[in-house]
């Protein structure tokens, strides 16, 4: 009896979490389709008469209007996770291409609500003084990708922590700022994404740092680093 219970209060958890999260993503939308405003100028009570939503709605799941907008930007990685689900050989691609992936897709979701985009990616992501949830999830993308990729060594995953990432998710944020604000600059955008892609794919996967680290490793067990005194050291600099 006492298992029933316990298997009936899990399946209303479920069922409450998934309420609620088909709930905010109903705002998200609601939000969204309000399109071209001053959204700095608008409080909650404002947004809930322009997009016809109950006040009290709102605010059980939102405290600001920034909260709202926000989570409208968050809800696009999250759509993003959920659409590689249906690509077959997604766990194949290299890192530098999932983020690419990733850049190319959210400009297309954010095409689906550009006036809205347009009013809100630069004073409530962009040109903000302190981090939002939507650049730490981006972040967070990222290290996922990275650090479930098997083919990466593990002296170049030493390399990657936090403000790593963080720098990353902050150059996702230029770029797209940077198409949003620059007519016709689509291909430009691609181009830079594609350069800092190869990069990535470049210190991550070649294994130069295995090789310099092996290398270091022969020399100092073999006696060769104790021959580099500065005496020689400055005797091989002359000589060039």
């Amino acid at each position: 009896m006492t298992q029933k219970k316990e298997h009936t209060a899990a399946v209303q958890g479920i069922s409450q979490k998934n309420g609620a999260r088909e709930e905010a993503i109903n705002l998200v939308e609601k939000l969204a389709g309000a399109g071209q405003r001053d959204y700095t100028r608008l409080d909650l009570s404002e947004l809930a008469q322009i997009t016809r939503t109950p006040l009290e709605v709102i605010r059980s799941r939102f405290d600001s209007t920034d909260e709202w907008v926000d989570a409208y930007y968050c809800h696009l990685t999250e759509r993003y996770r959920v659409m590689t689900r249906a690509i077959p050989d997604f766990s194949e691609f290299t890192v530098g291409e999932k983020l690419l992936n990733f850049l190319l897709t959210s400009m297309d979701m954010m095409r689906e609500h550009e006036s809205f985009v347009r009013s809100t990616y630069h004073p409530f992501v962009l040109d903000r003084f302190t981090s939002t949830r939507f650049e730490h999830s981006v972040a967070e993308l990222f290290r996922e990708y990275t650090e479930q990729d098997r083919r990466i060594a593990l002296t170049q995953q030493m390399l990657l922590f936090s403000p790593v990432y963080t720098w990353w998710s902050r150059e996702y944020l230029h770029m797209t700022g940077y198409w949003l604000s620059t007519p016709d600059s689509g291909q430009q955008v691609m181009a830079l994404a594609e350069k800092t892609a190869g990069l990535l794919n470049e210190i991550l996967y070649n294994g130069v740092v295995d090789s310099t680290l092996d290398l270091g490793k022969y020399l100092i067990q073999n006696g060769f680093v104790s021959a580099w005194t500065p005496v020689t050291v400055l005797r091989k600099f002359l000589r060039f």
